[in-house]
């Protein structure tokens, strides 16, 4: 259950340390809440409006470039927001990336590269790379445990396994294999290096905003293979209406975090209670 307190504006609000979408920031829901019935004077909510509208497309656009920002992610990576969800790139990850004779290697750290895994078997041939199964997952693989395959189509793992409570602290070097990495849990709570992966993929209700689906940042030389057709302008389908009308404050959101006051290194009691969960519930315990 998540713990109760009353704001500032005597409003009772949850802290909320459970799994998926977590606590919103006050500022965010009232505005998102004052716009409802007209937004910023179209004389519709967001959640009418099409996708191609001017007005989404500057949304959208804000959102991207907040994004790039905070994660410095270089101009030749390419940004797309997607729905499905997360778990949606366990199949579409292979589905694009995949080159055929070229297995997948997997480096396999508890339910969610096992989730990964199932969905691996049903498109590609895969090899465990590493894993820490024989532990029950109690660790994560050492450099040395890393046996990659020369030919690998690309190298996947799960940055942070919320289940087993594990993190890589130093993510793994594969050379020329691209490195593709499921973010969901702790996209944004560290400064990472793009340019180390070949693509990042992460549901955006975890950390980010509630009810937008995965976003996806990849070398454009991997991302073109999600095909794509314009990759300075992907919005590939129609918004789910809660996402659409969320999306309108996601660049608000993003714009109140700042990386640099959440160091990894930090092992301070609130920083081990918070790590994995939504970074908004950082900002209400640090006031960033």
């Amino acid at each position: 259950m998540p713990s109760i307190s009353s704001s500032k504006i005597g409003v009772k609000r949850a802290f909320n340390f459970g799994a998926g979408p977590g606590t919103l920031p006050v500022s965010v829901l009232e505005k998102i809440r004052d716009e409802l019935l007209d937004y910023r004077g179209t004389g519709m909510s967001v959640m009418e409006m099409s996708h191609r509208s001017p007005e989404f497309e500057e949304i959208n656009s804000r959102a991207e470039q907040l994004l790039r920002r905070l994660m410095s992610i270089p101009e030749e990576y390419a940004v797309i927001f997607l729905q499905g969800g997360g778990s949606m790139q366990f199949t579409m990850v292979p589905l694009n990336l995949y080159l055929d004779g070229k297995p997948v290697d997997v480096l396999h750290t508890g339910m969610w590269t096992a989730k990964a895994i199932a969905e691996l078997k049903k498109s590609a041939p895969y090899r465990i790379a590493a894993s820490s199964e024989p532990e029950k997952f109690t660790r994560i693989p050492r450099a040395n445990e890393i046996d990659l395959a020369s030919n690998a189509s690309y190298v996947y793992m799960c940055s942070n396994n919320t289940i087993e409570g594990t993190q890589w602290r130093q993510m793994p070097r594969t050379g020329d294999i691209p490195l593709v990495v499921d973010m969901s849990s702790d996209i944004l709570s560290r400064q990472v290096n793009v340019r180390q992966f070949g693509a990042i993929f992460a549901g955006a209700q975890k950390n980010l905003i509630d009810s937008v689906g995965p976003i996806v940042g990849a070398g454009r030389q991997h991302i073109a293979a999600f095909e794509v057709d314009d990759l300075d302008d992907a919005v590939l389908l129609e918004s789910d209406c809660a996402g659409e009308a969320l999306a309108t404050k996601f660049d608000e959101t993003l714009n109140q975090i700042n990386l640099a006051d959440f160091p990894f290194e930090t092992h301070s009691p609130a920083l081990s209670l918070f790590r994995g969960s939504r970074i908004s519930n950082y900002r209400m315990q640090f006031r960033v």
